[in-house]
């Protein structure tokens, strides 16, 4: 199983806040999409980017 590390960016207020969260999945889209909702859970909007993403497959 993969383990991936999604950064997303939400600007809020004029401020550009950025949180980091990480999934596990088979594939990258499925870990993706478990990601973002929880980025959306935190970021209370759905109004957020994909700044950038790593994995390793340990």
């Amino acid at each position: 199983m993969n383990s991936y590390s999604f950064i997303f960016l939400c600007k809020q207020s004029g401020t550009d806040i950025r949180k980091t969260v990480a999934a596990k999945g088979g594939c990258v889209g499925f870990a993706l999409e478990l990601a973002s909702k929880e980025a959306v859970s935190e970021f209370g909007t759905n109004n957020i980017y994909l700044e950038s993403f790593s994995f390793s497959n340990l």
